[in-house]
């Protein structure tokens, strides 16, 4: 009778502990669908807030302390570090990278992506914070045996773009029109039409009423803009160049706030 006793005792535990490790995977599994769950609502939340131009509610978010726990997919990522590239907010990049990115996130084709969106207008940003946003970027992607050459060559010709298109905003805020033109760097008095595609737009030089070049606009223009600012000059305009559209107000420099409000942003994609 002690032995039977014994050997219920016995069974009688093991089936406590059955119990017990089925609870703890039970609560385990729903923790991580509930997480999961969570991660899944903050990506939607992020990616609605740049579908919508909703930087507040953005901000919020990614500063918020709870979400840190949480990391954005590399589809939401890549989609937000454009649009915060797109307006130089070089400090929310960085921000971003260094606290809702796992390492080797993005594909190399989708860093790429990211920096052709560079600026030619900094406005309040600089190159420095740029560089160590290229430098977190360079984290977060799966780069391999690669990672050097990222590190050296690509983000030094994306840090050298930076540096031209600062030059460019200080010559056109510094120096007159005229002397921008002599320079070769500079285009006055043209006129625009549409070309084939819906982002394209033909500059039209009114001194001869010839087709000069066409470029690729990031928005729409108005035929009121009459001055195209090159981004490097001594040489013409040439295809691949980055050009800013601009109203022409006069021969004398053109201040920051108006060129922060009025330039839009386009690359020329052929010479004529």
């Amino acid at each position: 009778n002690n032995n039977n006793s014994t050997l219920t005792s016995v069974k009688n535990k093991k089936k406590k502990k059955k119990k017990k490790n089925s609870n703890s995977n039970s609560t385990n599994s729903s923790n991580s669908k509930d997480f999961d769950k969570a991660v899944r609502l903050f990506n939607r939340s992020v990616r609605q807030c740049v579908e919508r131009s909703d930087p507040d509610t953005l901000y919020d978010l990614l500063h918020d302390l709870n979400n840190h726990c949480y990391t954005l997919n590399d589809g939401v990522l890549e989609t937000l570090l454009k649009a915060y590239v797109v307006a130089a907010m070089f400090e929310d990049a960085l921000y971003c990278l260094r606290n809702v990115v796992t390492p080797e996130t993005l594909k190399m084709n989708q860093t790429e992506n990211i920096l052709t969106c560079l600026p030619q207008n900094l406005r309040n940003s600089n190159a420095y914070t740029a560089a160590d946003m290229m430098d977190a970027l360079c984290i977060a992607t799966k780069l391999g045996d690669k990672r050097a050459y990222f590190l050296r060559i690509v983000r030094g010709i994306a840090l050298e773009f930076l540096e031209e298109a600062t030059n460019a905003r200080d010559r056109i805020c510094s120096a007159p029109c005229e002397r921008l033109v002599r320079a070769g760097v500079c285009l006055i008095n043209v006129a625009f039409k549409r070309g084939k595609k819906a982002s394209d737009l033909v500059v039209i030089n009114s001194s001869d009423n010839k087709s000069s070049s066409q470029t690729s606009s990031s928005s729409s223009s108005n035929n009121n803009s009459s001055l195209l600012v090159l981004e490097d000059g001594n040489r013409g305009i040439q295809a691949g160049d980055a050009v800013g559209i601009l109203p022409y107000a006069g021969p004398y420099p053109m201040s920051a706030q108006s060129l922060d409000r009025n330039m839009i942003e386009a690359t020329v994609t052929t010479v004529q």
